[in-house]
């Protein structure tokens, strides 16, 4: 609803809106269609909040984000509770607004508040639920360490096109990868002559060597 309404808005006007107007939309449309009452309202607003932050996205990097698209029926569905859910670790269920309690299998336990409730249902009809909890406990601060043995836990935060980050507080360049050194060993074999292109060759393993040591 929200986004062709949106479409629409643009294309035949050329203006744009908001997530304002798409929330006043909702609210006229569920004096006009009735069954839209039946859904949790703040579920409805979350997915219209949501619509919002695609459209910013896509005005401030559209090569990254792309244009907001409608979401395929046979593709996974989510629906969004801001609050109003509660848990039961005891009884194992889960209470959903306009819904009720429902049975649900905790994979551990949690303390600290709920922020948002996610529901969602895979193609293959199961039902996963994601909680967002807020609680109480302290950033871990870096304790500088150094690494004495193999036995030491090490962690380390690997960038993609930057550098990797130890637990020590140590900066490390990464090595180059594999398929880089694979780019110069082919390199180097255009430069061999034709003879020398036949895995196995004196020059052949020369040149790999050059290249992993």
């Amino acid at each position: 609803m929200g986004l062709e309404y949106r479409k629409k808005a643009y294309k035949r006007r050329g203006e744009s809106r908001g997530y304002g107007d798409t929330v006043r939309l909702l609210n006229i449309m569920k004096k006009e269609k009735p069954w839209i009452g039946e859904a949790y309202s703040q579920s409805l607003q979350s997915s219209l909040r949501n619509l919002d932050v695609s459209f910013i996205n896509f005005l401030r990097d559209p090569e990254h984000f792309g244009y907001p698209k409608f979401k395929k029926k046979s593709g996974r569905q989510s629906l969004q509770y801001p609050q109003g859910c509660k848990v039961d670790f005891q009884e194992q269920k889960l209470y959903v607004p306009k819904i009720g309690r429902v049975p649900c299998i905790f994979h551990r336990r949690f303390k600290g508040k709920m922020k948002t409730v996610t529901v969602s249902i895979e193609p293959s009809g199961e039902f996963y639920v994601s909680i967002l909890v807020e609680n109480e406990d302290k950033t871990p601060v870096v304790i500088q360490q150094s690494v004495n043995d193999e036995s030491d836990v090490l962690g380390i935060d690997m960038g993609l096109t930057e550098r990797c980050l130890r637990t020590t507080g140590i900066w490390q360049s990464p090595k180059r990868s594999s398929g880089e050194n694979r780019s110069d060993f082919q390199e180097r074999r255009k430069d061999q002559p034709s003879s020398c292109h036949k895995r196995g060759c004196e020059p052949y393993k020369e040149s790999w060597r050059c290249l992993h040591h």
